[in-house]
């Protein structure tokens, strides 16, 4: 019986239509500001380049080490970061391969902040803390440096298991949202979670099949950033609970086409004036 063979095909970043391509680029340039960090004019314009299909992103890479080759005043540090880390997102966001674990998540840090940080791909060593502007200087609990797998293991387990056929819009944006924001709670990594976590739930909405609108990365990822801060942190005595309607509100304006407006002013919870993390803040003190 005769059997037509489909011939597998190599996918590269020439499989990307310009659309697709800007789509990319504006998340991966958008997502510095979580880190308050800019990309500069070079790679700005390296970046139209690519978009137009005149550059692939090792050439952009190229031209970019030999750029910083030239500049040695530590002024372009933040710069030199922000253009490595956006030409790295944009080529991981280009490609089709993806897994729902653990090593792939460390992967994308490390092709992130790779000659960048010394700890890219590596598993956070410490246990952080950070003060938060939305939480008036209290932070965040995360999760222990000696539960990184484990706890990652028990997430994505969780979400393999997920019947997304059987959920409505409502539940999708739920599902996701919490997928997203317990990765990022768990704070893998020394620095660069935010970033890396966003590379990586991208991906994973790619693979399940939705086409993403990357405009809400490009526009609000500060606000992405503090949704996330919001929804994993609860002051009881000050009568503040976790909150997870900004990260879903995001999730529906990216997914489904939302018209939420995104705005972290909107974020900022009530003085925390009576509870131990005020004082000790107002102390000078660290939680």
């Amino acid at each position: 019986m005769y059997r037509e063979e489909i011939p597998y095909m190599k996918s590269d970043e020439s499989d990307s239509t310009a659309e697709e391509r800007r789509g990319y680029w504006n998340m991966a340039i958008g997502l510095q500001a979580v880190d308050g960090i800019k990309p500069s004019v070079y790679l700005l314009n390296l970046a139209e380049r690519s978009m137009s299909g005149e550059l692939t992103y090792p050439e952009v890479e190229r031209l970019l080490t030999q750029y910083y080759t030239n500049q040695q005043s530590d002024s372009f540090e933040d710069a030199r970061e922000a253009d490595f880390a956006s030409s790295r997102i944009a080529h991981i966001l280009a490609s089709a391969s993806f897994s729902l674990d653990a090593a792939t998540l460390q992967d994308y840090h490390r092709m992130i902040f790779s000659e960048i940080r010394q700890d890219a791909g590596v598993w956070k060593t410490d246990d952080w803390i950070k003060h938060e502007p939305i939480l008036y200087g209290d932070t965040v609990i995360y999760g222990s440096k000696d539960r990184v797998l484990k706890d990652l293991s028990t997430v994505f387990e969780h979400e393999k298991n997920t019947p997304y056929l059987q959920m409505d819009k409502t539940y999708v944006i739920n599902r996701l949202s919490s997928l997203t924001s317990d990765i990022w709670r768990i704070h893998p990594f020394n620095e660069g979670n935010t970033r890396a976590t966003a590379v990586f739930v991208s991906k994973y909405i790619r693979a399940l099949g939705f086409t993403v609108d990357n405009a809400p990365f490009k526009e609000n990822s500060k606000y992405f950033r503090d949704a996330l801060v919001r929804d994993n942190y609860q002051n009881l005595p000050s009568e503040v609970s976790r909150e997870s309607m900004y990260i879903e509100r995001f999730f529906d304006n990216l997914l489904y086409g939302g018209t939420h407006v995104l705005d972290s002013e909107d974020l900022m919870v009530h003085q925390l004036s009576d509870s131990p993390s005020a004082h000790r803040l107002l102390k000078g003190t660290h939680p």
